[in-house]
């Protein structure tokens, strides 16, 4: 059996279904059609499968004979992004956009479903084949590891994310830290407004905003472990109405991000600190809100390197070895939080060097070559495992 050959032959299906999901990108926890779409699929190559929490699918292929088990995962929500490409499978749906490659992850997926259902007769072990929900809203991995978990769990768990800057025909595998954990945050601050001619009679919120903004800034490298990359960043900022007015209240949002689990702690205290003590400076009010953290997506060393050599089998895809961790977020941490394992970067830029566009951009696009080594690397890391 010739595992390349029989990867080939759902090129065609998994860049079509790739093509569909684009043309119809739904926002998280809204991935209605998405879901159905996968659902039908499913059933349609015989497969099983269950709903978890609504929208999130769990197929099952193997024969269950072995104890072994492997998660594979993708993520099926789009962004709220006007599509600016020339596509002619752009959005249909106006303001939503696949801006980060899930639709490519989800094709992927259903790429490899085929392909282990061909050979299921050969997989002793089991494989669930997990389509989430809302990644980008850090939720559907946590019902999904819930289900598993109720349900007998699974050895180790996998996955991949395409990227633009990494070309087409590589891969990285990063044996240890692999994406930073997120926490999002929300600061409201209440003060007392007035004219822009007297601030001496005034609490002026957007003072205290803007000094937040820069203390929050002053975090890594100053009140945080030098040894762990960090970044505190605010991209939100929102106050007043008139230029000689001056308002009474004002926010701002951002995110902190690093690497080390439990590294979040030491960050929201000093914010913490720091907002107690901006707010007493300019006799405002101030409360802070944090979303809950993405965890850092910290692989397995011991399944990356069998990983690697597995790359090797692949004809057209090779391991990218000069690559630094990535300081976005991923939600299947809560994967890897529960299960050895690793999340893979699969290169989605073009070959020829052309110029790519970043994930989230407006203009984001990838090299469909891409989808057939995604889709054979993890349906044969899949194989290999449960295969015996």
């Amino acid at each position: 059996m010739n595992f390349g050959e029989v990867c080939g032959k759902y090129e065609e299906y998994v860049i079509g279904m790739r093509r569909d999901f684009h043309r119809h990108p739904e926002l998280s926890k809204k991935e209605i059609r998405t879901s159905e779409t996968v659902q039908r699929e499913l059933a349609r190559m015989g497969i099983p499968y269950v709903t978890v929490d609504g929208l999130n699918v769990i197929g099952t292929v193997g024969k269950g004979r072995s104890p072994k088990t492997l998660a594979v995962r993708a993520d099926m929500d789009a962004l709220m992004v006007t599509e600016k490409t020339d596509l002619p499978f752009k959005s249909e749906n106006e303001g939503v956009m696949h801006a980060c490659g899930h639709d490519g992850h989800t094709a992927m997926l259903l790429g490899v479903a085929a392909v282990l259902k061909e050979l299921e007769d050969e997989i002793e072990g089991t494989v669930r084949l997990c389509f989430q929900t809302a990644e980008e809203e850090n939720s559907g991995a946590q019902q999904m590891v819930a289900y598993l978990k109720e349900n007998g769990g699974v050895d180790q768990a996998i996955g991949l994310h395409i990227w633009p800057s990494v070309p087409a025909g590589q891969i990285v595998l990063m044996p240890d830290r692999c994406m930073a954990g997120c926490i999002g945050y929300h600061v409201d601050l209440t003060g007392e407004g007035g004219h822009g001619s007297r601030p001496d009679l005034v609490k002026d919120p957007i003072k205290a905003a803007c000094d937040l903004v820069l203390k929050f800034a002053s975090i890594p490298g100053n009140y945080y472990d030098i040894t762990d990359p960090c970044v505190v960043s605010t991209g939100y900022v929102n106050a007043g109405t008139y230029s000689n007015v001056l308002p009474s209240s004002a926010y701002i949002e951002g995110s902190c991000r690093y690497f080390k689990n439990g590294g979040e702690i030491q960050i929201i205290e000093k914010m913490e600190m720091m907002v107690e003590g901006v707010s007493k400076a300019y006799g405002v009010e101030g409360k802070m809100t944090i979303w809950p953290p993405y965890l850092p997506v910290v692989n397995t060393p011991k399944l990356v390197y069998e990983a690697r050599k597995l790359v090797e089998e692949i004809d057209g895809l090779e391991v990218k070895e000069d690559a630094d961790p990535i300081m976005g977020a991923e939600n299947f941490s809560q994967f890897l939080s529960e299960y050895p394992g690793f999340f893979a970067i699969l290169g989605g830029g073009n070959k020829a060097g052309d110029r790519q566009y970043e994930l989230h951009s407006d203009k984001f696009d990838f090299d469909e070559d891409a989808l057939r080594l995604g889709y054979e690397f993890m349906a044969r890391y899949a194989y290999e495992y449960v295969k015996r």
